[in-house]
C-alpha cells in the first residue's frame, strides 16, 4: 500500500509524456493548437517542457512558433522552455517563427533569449534568412530587423539574407 501514491504517480507520468507514431507528447499537440489552458494543465501536471519528438525534433516551443499563440508561448516560457533547442536541422523555434510567418512571437522569442543570429549548422541561414526565402509576410522581416537582426550575415553558400528574397 505504501507504494500505491509512487505507482499512481509513475502512471501519471506515462500519460503525460505518451508520444504517438512520430514522438509528439500531448504537449506538443496542445501548444501546435495554441491550447494554452491545456498546456497549462499539462506543465502543472509535470509534462517535459522542453521534450522534442521523434520525427523533426520539435520541441512544444517550436510547435508554439508554428502556431503563433503568444498565450501559449507565455506559459512555455513561464515552465523554462527553452529558446534556443535546436530541431533536426537546427532551427530554434525563431526559425520556425520565421518560417511561418508568425511574426508576433518573434520580438518575445528575442526577449526571451532566443539568439537572433543564431546560424543553423546546415545551410548558416539566420531566422532572417528563413523569413526571406519561405515567409510571405514582410511584417516577418521588418520585425527581425527592428529586433537588430544582421542583414549582412551570409549563408553557408555566401549569400546575405536580402539576395534570398
Amino acid at each position: 500500500m505504501e507504494d500505491e501514491p509512487e505507482r499512481a504517480r509513475d502512471a501519471v507520468d506515462l500519460v503525460l509524456n505518451a508520444t504517438n507514431s512520430v514522438g509528439e507528447t500531448p504537449l506538443h499537440l496542445a501548444s501546435i493548437r495554441g491550447r494554452s489552458e491545456c498546456v497549462r494543465l499539462l506543465l502543472q501536471g509535470g509534462a517535459t517542457v522542453n521534450a522534442q519528438d521523434r520525427d523533426k525534433r520539435w520541441s512544444p516551443l517550436h510547435c508554439c512558433a508554428r502556431e503563433g499563440s503568444l498565450e501559449t508561448f507565455r506559459v512555455l516560457m513561464e515552465y523554462r522552455a527553452d529558446p534556443n533547442l535546436q530541431d533536426l536541422t537546427g532551427s530554434t523555434s525563431l526559425h520556425v517563427s520565421a518560417r511561418f510567418g508568425t511574426y508576433e512571437l518573434l520580438e518575445p522569442l528575442a526577449a526571451a533569449g532566443s539568439v537572433l543570429d543564431f546560424q543553423r549548422p546546415s545551410d548558416g541561414y539566420t531566422a532572417l534568412h528563413v523569413a526571406c526565402r519561405h515567409s510571405n509576410s514582410m511584417e516577418t522581416v521588418r520585425t527581425l530587423l527592428s529586433s537588430r537582426a544582421d542583414p549582412t550575415l551570409k549563408s553557408r553558400s555566401g549569400q546575405p539574407a536580402a539576395f534570398l528574397a
